[in-house]
């Protein structure tokens, strides 16, 4: 309907031009885009794009597109054969199997103010299922460690994407990276050859995205990791890490778990080493290993889901450490068995932890409180579903 009114503005314009009669006013036929059918207002508000307009441009009034790099190939278009609300979907036909390379979807933020909003959502399907990609967020931020942050797809999304419509919401909490979001510059969809290689998710496919809006509600759960995509990257955005690498390792399996479809699997083995674990990194900095103070001072209590591989493999006890920017503080887990237990502890436990400025969390094997509580020198835990709360 706008689009006839303004084309019948259009032709009125020239003819009452062609009989000498001009108005003084603005023009506003340049602000008319090709590359937008423009049949719905341009509205600032949650929903960012639904793409029922079925052209370019967001909701806000933005242009979108697609990118590829390194022998990859992205294609987007509006598809109207099933979308999950509404008149059009977002499609995208991807292709990453080329060795390291990588190919998306974005949409600009110019400069938009998202401080009043919480957390992202939008809906997915793909063709076959087990599509992968990740959501970037960045702004406009001149350090480079502070100017975009990354969560991948099944890190909300347990058991990944499938054939039907699913809802993924990520709270603004695990873009750690970001210092700003007052000032952002686009929102992207990233397929990545080497990631998908890792967890051995689709080279190719297609996926279809619809309604991508933001949320102002509070949030009871940010995720650390539900170590899902199998990636040496924590939901947080930093990397996952051995200390000392001799005899400790960590790996993902998908023989035991407590959400679909893998789990932690940490090794450690004290009979050389005095002490060991695995660390998580908040944030991570441009390089992944930056760690980036941020306020989790809403939740009250952290979440860990533990399990011993067997009876001889078992420590039985586990250290749990939390750093914050100026110092490392820790709770002792006790009476780790066989079956998966869920330990909620309270942030409080971490006497003297700043819950505004929380950089990492460790999981550490000593020794000494191995042999206290008759543990097992070497074996494995199995560790999912990291997570802080605001109840437990």
């Amino acid at each position: 309907m706008i689009k006839k009114i303004l084309n019948t503005a259009i032709i009125l314009s020239l003819l009452l031009s062609l009989c000498g009669i001009v108005f003084a006013g603005v023009d506003r036929t340049a602000e008319v885009s090709v590359n937008s059918v423009i049949e719905e207002p341009i509205v600032l508000g949650p929903v960012l794009d639904d793409f029922n307009d079925g052209g370019k441009l967001n909701n806000w009034g933005h242009e979108t597109g697609s990118f590829s790099d390194g022998g990859a190939s992205c294609v987007d278009s509006r598809d109207a054969t099933s979308p999950q609300e509404g008149l059009f979907c977002l499609k995208l036909d991807y292709n990453v199997s080329a060795s390291a390379s990588y190919a998306g979807y974005w949409s600009l933020l110019e400069e938009e103010n998202l401080s009043g909003y919480t957390s992202i959502s939008f809906w997915v399907k793909g063709t076959t299922g087990g599509e992968f990609f990740k959501i970037e967020l960045k702004n406009n931020s001149t350090n480079p460690n502070r100017n975009r942050a990354a969560v991948y797809v099944t890190d909300y999304l347990d058991g990944g994407v499938t054939t039907s419509w699913q809802k993924v919401t990520i709270p603004f909490h695990n873009f750690v990276n970001l210092d700003s979001w007052n000032d952002m510059k686009e929102l992207v969809f990233v397929f990545e050859n080497s990631q998908s290689v890792t967890n051995g998710s689709p080279l190719q496919g297609t996926i279809y995205i619809d309604t991508i809006s933001f949320g102002s509600s509070s949030v009871n759960e940010v995720r650390i990791d539900y170590f899902g995509d199998k990636l040496g990257t924590c939901a947080l955005g930093g990397n996952i890490g051995d200390m000392p690498t001799a005899n400790f390792t960590h790996s993902f399996t998908t023989n035991e778990y407590v959400s679909l479809p893998s789990a932690l699997e940490s090794t450690y083995n004290v009979t050389s080493d005095s002490w060991g674990g695995q660390f998580m990194i908040f944030g991570g900095g441009a390089d992944g290993w930056t760690e980036i103070p941020h306020d989790f001072s809403d939740y009250n209590y952290v979440i860990v889901w533990i399990k011993a591989k067997s009876a001889t493999e078992n420590p039985k006890i586990l250290k749990v450490e939390i750093v914050d920017n100026s110092k490392t503080c820790y709770v002792i887990l006790r009476k780790i068995t066989t079956s998966w237990q869920r330990y909620p502890i309270p942030l409080s436990a971490f006497a003297g932890l700043n819950k505004n400025s929380i950089r990492k969390i460790t999981f550490v094997y000593e020794d000494w409180r191995i042999n206290g509580d008759e543990g097992s020198k070497t074996g494995v835990l199995y560790i999912d579903n990291l997570q802080f709360q605001v109840e437990k």
